[in-house]
């Protein structure tokens, strides 16, 4: 081999070296407990914060003790002893170049953390650290097989919207041929963080009931001189109309039975206010007879409507039995104005998004 073959044989070695060890030095690692309270510490106790910068660290801590992303380091190529830290796969709200943010293990800048005790612009998302870049690797290749990802995060709130069947039994009234049960019907939407099992919703409802009832007249005169033969004859019509809507607020927790919940039970606790309007109509038609002969001039009509408005209360406990993304919601409670007590049950289902 000559000596122009050797040096660039020795060349090619030394750069096949140095990208090996920049590569190496520039690695996304797992932090480590301490390197992560490093970060907290600073952050927390940093001032001259915005409230904009300031709540995204709140949110970014979030996340990290609740383990729910994993915290990456990687060298500052170009700056001894400062490290880049962030989520991996996790946006922060600042305002960053529109890198993708993905589970890969990697560290795009959209995912770094500010570091909000930093004073100088040019060191706007560096930690200081202590570590050092390791030996190179192997220059032989070899194949990187991705972690499989089933599918993407689901965002931090998870809502569920949902309908349901709703009976109310209230007292009967005969005169109106009213039998006390009103239907009808809502709608919910439940609104739950994905780092919890607890959430929150409210509901708005509506209900109808109606009777009728026709009352005969047949009565005779039992006094004066045409008693016997004197009868009035007709016919009375009762009817009645009951509406009402309602305005309701609940929360539940979610017992998952596995940890990508796709089957679990929820117990939730329903309150609110209820407004009815009730329509009552009578109608009176009757005619005066002698001895089966109508007496001219004594038709009678008489009609009358009352309307009258009441509020109450009530509170329903009811179960939430997730199937997949369903969950099937039955539930039974009360009413009350405080002078009656009506039961009420409601059955319905809603879309349940797993939290995985």
């Amino acid at each position: 081999m000559t000596i122009e073959n050797k040096l660039r044989s020795i060349m090619l070695g030394a750069a096949i070296f140095a990208a090996s060890n920049i590569a190496s030095a520039n690695e996304a690692k797992i932090a480590t407990p301490k390197e992560i309270a490093s970060v907290t510490g600073r952050n927390d106790n940093a001032t001259n914060v915005s409230k904009k910068d300031q709540e995204d660290w709140y949110q970014q801590k979030k996340l990290i003790n609740t383990n729910q992303t994993k915290v990456l380091i990687e060298l500052v190529l170009g700056k001894p002893s400062y490290c880049n830290i962030g989520l991996d796969g996790f946006p922060q709200k600042y305002n960053l170049p529109a890198d993708k943010r993905t589970l890969d293990g990697k560290l795009e800048k959209a995912e770094w953390i500010v570091n909000l005790s930093e004073t100088n612009p040019a060191n706007t998302f560096y930690f200081p650290c202590d570590r050092k870049a390791e030996a190179p690797k192997p220059t032989t290749p070899t194949p990187i097989t991705p972690e499989p990802t089933t599918e993407e995060k689901l965002p931090f709130l998870l809502f569920s919207p949902g309908a349901s069947y709703l009976q109310i039994f209230t007292a009967e009234d005969e005169t109106y041929g009213f039998g006390g049960n009103l239907q009808g019907g809502s709608l919910s939407l439940t609104v739950q963080p994905n780092f919890t099992n607890w959430y929150w919703g409210g509901r708005i409802l509506g209900y109808y009931g109606s009777g009728s009832n026709s009352v005969d007249l047949n009565a005779p005169a039992t006094e004066g001189p045409l008693a016997g033969q004197l009868v009035m004859r007709g016919k009375n019509d009762y009817s009645l109309e009951q509406f009402g809507i309602g305005l309701g607020s609940m929360a539940g927790y979610m017992i998952p039975f596995d940890k990508k919940e796709p089957w679990g039970i929820g117990l939730e606790l329903e309150h609110g206010i209820m407004r009815d309007l009730t329509t009552r109509k009578f109608g009176e038609s009757s005619a005066q007879y002698i001895n089966g002969n109508l007496v001219e001039g004594t038709n009678i009509s008489n009609n009358s409507d009352d309307t009258d408005t009441a509020f109450s209360g009530y509170a329903t406990f009811g179960l939430r039995l997730k199937l997949g993304p369903v969950c099937l919601i039955p539930a039974g409670g009360f009413r009350t104005d405080f002078s009656n007590v009506d039961g009420m049950f409601s059955a319905g289902a809603a879309y349940c998004p797993n939290k995985e």
